[in-house]
């Protein structure tokens, strides 16, 4: 992403609708949006802005919850970290 892209995307986290912000999380569902949720979860785990890094986190919820199992957990487990507990 260049420069005006990730202006673009801060702006729109921060001062976008709630309609908005589902549509950026529905948008990082495909293999095109791996760089923009890597970008999101490095945001969310960074010591930068909390309103900024409460926004990606709402879009990366919005990702999640639209996803396939996969794209799913790899999201989960970029957050989080790998699960503990066994998968039953």
């Amino acid at each position: 992403m260049d420069h005006d892209d990730l202006h673009t995307l801060q702006w729109l986290l921060l001062y976008g609708s709630p309609a908005t912000r589902r549509q950026i999380g529905e948008d990082l569902v495909g293999e095109d949006g791996a760089a923009r949720r890597a970008l999101l979860v490095s945001t969310v785990l960074s010591r930068g802005s909390a309103a900024l890094r409460g926004r990606c986190l709402e879009v990366l919820g919005h990702a999640i919850a639209c996803a396939d199992r996969r794209t799913a957990e790899t999201i989960l487990n970029a957050l989080l970290g790998e699960p503990q507990i066994p998968r039953v």
